[in-house]
């Protein structure tokens, strides 16, 4: 396995994240792909390569992988935003709609104004009062393609047993625009995941050693400047 933060996987391409937010005009959606499934799909890539990046801060996952199925290989992780990532995916969602709105016959099959755009698109951003928004992530709970776990050597390790007390770094792969009925929206994955443990220095540590615990004479104390220990 490879460490974290090599290439990414087949022909993913790494892309800075301040450089795409300033080249959406490089952002392309193929036609409208059907599989055999049946699902409807619009493949996206960026300067004819599949966009994956790796946000430069940490984020945290407050719910852990989740799934309306549980034995489903295909579930659910949420990220809580950084304002990094509230303004890339911000952006995103704006230019989305413009986007699709200027491509709809090819895209979605029929023409539409951008007030209908903007009603049935479903943004990559959940927010919810004055808390950070939620990205809301795909991962392969199974197979090859399934959400590789690294520690911070880099080393293949295992999913957090307690999501709420780990930051992560992430990796991410914007993949398509998915089209079911009259909504759509984007699919974002994450392929790989860096766990950083809580770090906890022992808050005695410096007094135990000014004033070791046990009884001393009063006069010898002052005379050596050490810690009286009541009796």
């Amino acid at each position: 396995m490879r460490a974290f933060g090599g290439a990414a996987r087949g022909c993913s391409a790494l892309i800075n994240i301040s450089m795409a937010t300033q080249q959406f005009e490089s952002w392309h959606l193929a036609d409208q792909f059907v599989t055999a499934k049946g699902a409807k799909t619009c493949l996206l890539t960026v300067e004819g390569k599949p966009f994956t990046f790796q946000p430069s801060e940490r984020v945290t996952c407050p719910f852990g992988i989740s799934s309306w199925e549980e034995d489903s290989a295909r579930k659910n992780l949420e990220l809580r935003c950084t304002p990094e990532l509230e303004e890339f995916f911000g952006g995103l969602d704006a230019w989305a709609v413009a986007y699709i709105a200027q491509h709809s016959n090819r895209l979605l099959k029929k023409q539409l104004s951008v007030e209908t755009i903007r009603e049935n698109y479903k943004p990559t951003l959940n927010k919810k009062a004055d808390y950070p928004a939620l990205l809301r992530t795909k991962i392969n709970a199974s197979g090859p393609k399934a959400l590789r776990f690294w520690d911070e050597q880099g080393k293949a390790t295992e999913e957090p047993q307690d999501w709420r007390s780990v930051e992560c770094t992430v990796q991410l792969h914007v993949k398509n625009l998915w089209i079911m009925g009259n909504s759509f929206g984007f699919t974002i994955e994450c392929s790989d995941l860096q766990v950083h443990e809580p770090t906890h220095a022992c808050p005695f540590g410096a007094l135990a050693a000014a004033c070791p615990l046990k009884e001393i004479n009063d006069e010898e104390a002052r005379a050596k400047n050490r810690c009286i220990v009541a009796s």
